[in-house]
């Protein structure tokens, strides 16, 4: 790129100087030449000035310049004085018809000027130089010119290597940020580099990056979401199974539709988990608090019907109705649910009530609860397992409806609250 940006550059100079250069060098040719000729016609002024009238008597040519020859012919157009061709050359012929005639001459420049008595042409006084001494003037002149176009070729040359390095290496830096994303480094940032069409292209590759990185995230997510989500109803239903294969329950069609139920659940939880693993949009309607608080207790039933804990929803005392997701929130719900089926003791309960502006969900049981927070919600450092897997997810759940997830206390009876503004507040 440096090479390339750099022999563009001293090209497109070269091309500048040829499209000025050559007129110019020509106009300073013709300038030399047109300064020549005036040279030899004040010459021959001169010269004119000191002849005899009507060129009677002794005929002398003054020595102007030691390199101009001055000669004198007659209307015959033999020489009669000074340093010429003895005969009329065609500058002479022209100057005898009485106009003043410049040219070239065997090599010289000459010009030819008619000596006139009255109106009457008696004479003509030839100038002449040779043409190599214009010539000279001329050469110099273009040697000048082009070393000044090597001057500006060589300014162009050390300005394009440095604008090609300060290209080049914020492209080289793209590049290998551009490599490094494809490595799966979605946190490579190439650095500012001054130029704003190169920095414009490096934002749209760090946006890039992050939007991949945030893909590749919830592709992970939905990974360790789907496989706790489903390990536990897929459980449930083996022990349902195993249970009617055991001892057939006498209300066969009751059995399979509640596993029918249970299936549906199952799809259900995978739609929802695909959904916000890939961000897509989610239908949000007021919620109905008490449905809410009927299925995660079924579900809870369904679990437990094999064995001894209790599931019990306390009364609500609550009119406000939120706008979120009711799947992602019967899916926050079973979260908290599995966690204190898995991990409690003692009964489970389940209520709502409200709070400044938002209605609160609990669940709560008599188990040994957690000693830290931050075993329950980890950040987003480390390899969480077990049930804080369902708990992360149960809480980019709720956030992702405008909620929070907290846990009320520490220790013994944890009680897990779900906190859903309502509108306007």
């Amino acid at each position: 790129m440096r090479r390339r940006i750099l022999v563009a550059s001293v090209a497109v100079t070269a091309l500048a100087i040829l499209l000025f250069g050559i007129p110019l060098a020509l106009a300073v040719r013709s300038r030399y030449h047109d300064q020549e000729q005036l040279e030899l016609e004040r010459a021959a002024t001169v010269a004119i000035a000191a002849l005899p009238a009507g060129l009677d008597g002794r005929v002398d040519v003054p020595q102007v310049e030691p390199t101009l020859d001055l000669a004198v012919y007659g209307t015959d157009g033999q020489l009669l004085a000074g340093r010429g061709p003895r005969t009329a050359d065609q500058p002479v012929r022209a100057a005898i018809g009485g106009v003043e005639h410049r040219g070239d001459s065997s090599g010289d420049l000459v010009v030819a000027v008619p000596v006139l008595d009255g109106s009457s042409v008696v004479g003509v006084v030839r100038a002449a130089e040779p043409a190599t001494e214009t010539e000279s003037l001329v050469r110099r002149a273009w040697v000048a010119m082009a070393g000044l176009g090597l001057l500006a070729m060589s300014v162009a040359a050390v300005v394009a290597s440095g604008l090609a390095k300060r290209l080049a290496g914020p492209v080289l830096q793209l590049r290998d940020a551009a490599a490094r994303l494809g490595d799966g480094d979605f946190t490579s940032r190439p650095p500012p580099s001054g130029v704003p069409e190169v920095d414009e292209v490096a934002r749209a590759l760090a946006v890039t990056g992050a939007r991949l990185g945030e893909a590749l995230d919830r592709e992970r997510a939905f990974s360790g979401d789907a496989s706790h989500q489903l390990r536990t109803p897929l459980t449930s239903l083996r022990i349902a199974v195993d249970a009617e294969m055991a001892a057939p329950s006498t209300d066969r069609a009751a059995f399979l539709a509640s596993l029918g139920d249970e299936l549906d659940r199952l799809d259900a939880t995978v739609d929802e988990l695909l959904t916000i693993a890939r961000s897509d949009a989610v239908d949000r309607a007021p919620l109905d608090v008490d449905a809410a608080l009927e299925r995660a207790a079924a579900r809870a039933r369904r679990v437990l019907r094999t064995g001894r804990r209790r599931v019990r929803v306390e009364p609500t005392i609550t009119t406000g109705h939120p706008h979120v997701s009711a799947a992602a929130l019967d899916h926050a719900m079973a979260v908290l649910v599995d966690n204190a089926i898995e991990h409690g003791a003692g009964s489970l309960t389940l209520g709502a009530h409200d709070l400044a502006g938002a209605v609160v969900l609990t669940v709560a049981d008599d188990g040994p609860g957690v000693s830290d927070r931050a075993i329950a919600f980890p950040g987003p450092v480390g390899n969480p397992s077990g049930p804080a897997i369902g708990l992360s997810l149960a809480r980019r759940l709720v956030e992702a409806e405008g909620g929070r997830l907290l846990l009320r206390d520490v220790g013994p009876h944890p009680v897990f609250e779900i906190l859903l503004p309502l509108p306007g507040a």
